[in-house]
């Protein structure tokens, strides 16, 4: 699943009842559930990064399934359909300033930032302070200049804000760093160049994955005395940048269940994972297999059992099927978008979409499954209550727009459901391995799937709607975390923590799983977004005091971001 820090769920309702299934999860073969699932999640496969021996092997593997059943190629290479996406960007060795007739070499005195291009650009140079424009703070850095000034120029800029960057400066609003930089090159400048001579902010971030660039060589000068230097004098310099960022070709593997039907249903789930670890990994450490066992072999497993039981009762069903292995998720839902504006099968064709990530954990006690979506159509508000659920709790969310990948076909206008067992401590880490996967749990929501499906079959279209407030708030972007796994079911007040990861903050904090945030210094801790929105009133280094609530008591601590 892509990180869940980017998007917030709504919950609406909570269904349960102690009924007989009409599809008992004694329908399907728990061994080779269970044998698809642990070969996806061996070591053998590496964590299936896209681009690599790993991920094809799983994609192998997935093909192998499908043809077994006589499904269908349908992708643009059999049943691949290759799309190439970034993975990293690489600093290259061509980063230097000439100054004085000195040469300054990264790592040691300077590097790109993310949104610096390659190239070259000389000029003179011209410090303007933090660049700010603050019209409502009555603060302009650039009063002296129009637009086209900076023509010709090198121009230096501090990182910082004229009070520093911490959650209590009057500046917060015009932080961004990114949108400082644009604004220079708007004004003319051939090039950038970035100090923190005060270090009173964080310097920027010299790994990235993907670069942003403003169509001029950025730079951050590490080596304090050049920074103090270019602040005062105006010197002639020329900057060198070069940045490199690698492709390579992912592969969805998708399969068509071909039964003459007028309407098609998607049934997807993603294959990919975090290969070694990526920046998205939570783990810090030597590098380590990520066997994503849960995160999505459970999906990617799911998706094969599922085709055995849509092939194996073809007869019951009135639509055609079409399973998709998505690659790519986990860089941004890539596989998926990739697919929808390349499909491979008419899309006025498609009925809607069952997509399953992360369903291997259902907790043995709760056996809460979450359901989310169900507002891009309200057939699923009529349909879901009537699935007899046989112990089993529903939590459903409204929203079409959420970490996975049901939300590519939701922005166009296919209703989308996905299934989701929930968060936990291994999430994106090396220790979610199949030894914790719930196989009879998983059996479960395949079964409530089947039974979904049963009870849409028949309807001759399904009616999309656009989901409320999807677009009524943009994430705010934030550099510091609590270090710990959010519960997105939980709808009480607040933020519950659903794991906690050692070494981080919230963990040196004394924090545990199922603690309750309800303030972050002066923020009041109310949903998701209050969280992220105090979150980015914050700098690595900041101390500040949390409250929280463990079984019911109210616990003040400090911590430390």
């Amino acid at each position: 699943m892509r990180n869940v820090f980017t998007f917030l769920f709504v919950l609406v309702t909570v269904f349960s009842n102690a009924q007989t299934r009409t599809i008992p999860a004694q329908a399907f073969d728990l061994k080779l559930l269970k044998a698809d699932l642990t070969y996806l999640a061996s070591d053998e496969l590496k964590g299936r990064f896209p681009g690599t021996e790993g991920e094809d092997l799983a994609a192998a593997y997935i093909e192998k399934q499908f043809a077994k059943l006589g499904i269908q190629p349908r992708g643009t290479s059999g049943y691949k359909q290759t799309f190439e996406m970034y993975v990293d960007a690489e600093i290259g060795k061509a980063n230097f300033m000439v100054l004085k007739g000195d040469t300054t070499s990264y790592p040691h005195g300077l590097y790109p930032v993310k949104y610096s291009s390659t190239g070259v650009a000389t000029g003179k140079t011209l410090f303007v302070n933090f660049g700010i424009v603050a019209e409502d703070l009555n603060h302009n850095d650039l009063v002296d200049y129009e637009k086209g000034d900076f023509k010709g120029r090198i121009v230096v800029m501090d990182v910082s804000s004229p009070d520093g960057i911490h959650p209590h400066s009057k500046y917060v609003a015009h932080y961004d760093l990114e949108e400082r930089v644009k604004r220079l090159v708007e004004y003319g400048a051939e090039g950038v160049v970035l100090i923190n001579p005060g270090d009173l902010a964080n310097d920027p971030n010299p790994r990235f994955e993907r670069i942003y660039s403003v169509g001029v060589p950025v730079v951050f000068v590490t080596n304090e005395e050049t920074a103090e230097y270019l602040s005062k004098k105006k010197k002639k310099i020329t900057i060198s940048a070069e940045l490199q960022e690698k492709k390579v070709k992912a592969k969805n593997i998708v399969g068509f269940l071909n039964l003459n039907k007028e309407k098609t249903v998607v049934i997807g789930a993603h294959y990919d994972h975090l290969g070694m670890g990526t920046t998205s990994s939570l783990y810090r450490g030597v590098p380590q297999i990520h066997n994503g066992a849960d995160d999505n072999a459970s999906g990617t497993a799911g998706l094969l059992t599922l085709a055995r039981y849509f092939s194996n009762h073809s007869a019951d069903f009135s639509t055609n099927f079409l399973f998709i292995g998505f690659s790519g998720e986990e860089e941004g839902l890539l596989g998926s978008d990739y697919w929808t504006k390349n499909p491979t099968l008419d899309l006025s064709s498609l009925q809607y979409m069952l997509n399953m990530d992360m369903i291997g954990r259902l907790d043995a006690n709760d056996k809460v499954i979450e359901v989310n979506g169900v507002g891009t159509s309200p057939l699923w508000k009529e349909k879901i209550p009537t699935l007899e659920l046989n112990e089993i709790k529903l939590k459903t969310t409204v929203s079409g727009i959420g970490p996975s990948d049901q939300t590519s076909f939701y922005h166009i206008k296919v209703p989308a459901l996905h299934f989701f067992t929930g968060t936990h401590s291994d999430y994106h880490k090396p220790s979610d391995d199949a030894d914790k996967i719930n196989y009879k749990g998983e059996a479960q929501v395949l079964a409530l799937m089947v039974d979904l499906v049963k009870a849409m079959d028949g309807e001759k279209n399904v009616p999309f709607t656009t989901t409320v407030n999807d677009n009524s708030r943009k994430a705010p972007r934030f550099s510091v975390t609590l270090g710990v796994i959010p519960d997105y079911a939980f709808d009480g007040a607040g933020m519950k923590i659903n794991g906690v990861n050692d070494g981080k903050p919230a963990a040196a904090a004394g924090m545990l799983e199922g603690d309750i945030v309800i303030q972050i210094g002066d923020f009041k801790i109310k949903d998701m977004y209050s969280y992220m929105d105090a979150l980015s009133a914050y700098q690595k280094g900041d101390k500040v005091k949390v409250t929280y609530l463990r079984d019911g008591k109210e616990i003040t601590t400090d911590l430390q971001f």
